[in-house]
């Protein structure tokens, strides 16, 4: 939504007291830079990812200096890979199962001649993922841009497609309603049935009331299906703290055999991110615990004591058709290997999150040690990273 810019409306006195900010902040030299430079330090810090593992890439590019690599490295190895630090800006894992998507302009021909958009629309789905036994709704809501007024549309198609391996599927048109709530929408509601897994598109064509011509537009939107569990978070927990970290274990009853990936966040009482962890794991069929491990000098960094609260629980079941290394190598190689698998089975699985919260202990934070993360392969790491910028 556009939203009217309050100086216009507000009497003089704002818009000098806005011009006088303006002037102000932009008299001030790296502003920007330096909020950039936050952001990428914050990404680098919070990121499962080591900022360095593509040494070669790097090495081609000469506008990296080694030296601001092994910087970075340094900062992210502060923590092991799968217990990170957890900020407020880290919108995609505190709001991990939905993508909010941005509003498009609606482009409209008249006479053979493209005219000035009149509208915006966006189909919005809850969520990225529709789980077992689970319906999803996907919102299409349109408004003027101008007055930011939510329109109802005319829908005059609907498709629902999945693709799974390298086929592509018809799946029955979702059920469709009108929403009278603001902002109004056109709601799309999806429950799979047990052979509706894979990715799917959402594709509708819409004519918005009022433009000239009945320009049919279209807008599409991708999510993912997981109709079938492969296991269940069962709501239990214990802890300990283990060499000055905290290591929240959760229960999980597995109806399928495999390797799991399990994540979580971290937060205070009040809901202050502090951090968030995943572990790789194999589990067999059955009950079984999985520890969770959240890093000690993240608690001793973040000054946040607790007790804490564990949200976010959720997590997949990983059900490759080849082995996960092969998919290491080169694009080439790896797009011909694909090609040939024949993919009678979800890629992936999904577990339904777990919606709960669980309560830890209240520690203070000289519970946790402040030393940083050690291992062989950091200090192998680094070695080489000094290596490269020294010019040796």
């Amino acid at each position: 939504m556009k939203i009217k810019r309050i100086y216009l409306v507000a009497g003089a006195l704002a818009v000098v007291i806005l011009i006088l900010a303006v002037f102000f902040f932009s008299k001030k030299p790296g502003n920007t830079a330096d909020l950039k430079a936050k952001n990428d330090r914050r990404r680098v810090v919070s990121g499962f990812d080591d900022p360095s593992r593509e040494l070669r890439e790097l090495a081609l590019n000469a506008q990296v200096p080694y030296a601001d690599v092994l910087s970075d490295f340094k900062m992210w190895a502060r923590y092991p890979q799968d217990s990170r630090p957890l900020g407020r800006e880290d919108v995609d894992v505190l709001n991990f199962n939905k993508i909010e998507l941005p509003y498009m302009a609606m482009p409209i021909i008249e006479d053979g001649k493209p005219k000035e958009p009149v509208h915006s629309c966006v189909l919005q789905p809850d969520a990225h993922t529709v789980y077992e036994n689970e319906q999803l709704e996907i919102h299409l809501r349109c408004h003027e841009n101008n007055s930011g007024k939510f329109v109802f549309v005319d829908v005059k198609a609907v498709k629902l497609t999945r693709t799974a391996g390298n086929a592509i599927f018809d799946v029955p048109v979702p059920d469709v309603r009108k929403n009278d709530k603001t902002p109004v929408s056109i709601v799309f509601t999806f429950k799979p049935r047990p052979q509706d897994w894979g990715d799917m598109e959402l594709a509708v064509d819409f004519v918005i009331p009022g433009e000239k011509g009945s320009f049919v537009h279209r807008q599409k939107v991708h999510f993912f299906s997981s109709p079938e569990a492969p296991a269940k978070f069962t709501g239990k927990f214990h802890e300990r703290i283990e060499n000055g970290s905290l290591i929240i274990s959760t229960e999980v009853n597995a109806r399928k055999l495999g390797t799991y990936r399990i994540e979580a966040n971290l937060v205070t009482e009040e809901g202050t991110p502090v951090a968030h962890a995943r572990v790789d794991t194999r589990l067999s069929g059955g009950s079984q615990w999985v520890d969770l491990l959240f890093f000690g000098k993240i608690f001793r960094d973040s000054g946040l004591a607790g007790p804490y609260r564990l949200a976010a629980l959720h997590g997949v079941q990983q059900n490759l058709p080849i082995n996960p290394d092969d998919l290491s190598g080169p694009p080439e190689q790896v797009a011909k290997l694909l090609a040939q698998v024949e993919q009678t089975e979800p890629i992936k699985r999904s577990i339904t999150p777990w919606l709960g919260s669980y309560r830890t202990e209240p520690y203070p934070l000289k519970t946790f040690s402040d030393a940083e993360y050690d291992s062989e392969f950091k200090r192998e790491r680094i070695a080489e990273l000094e290596k490269l910028a020294a010019g040796k």
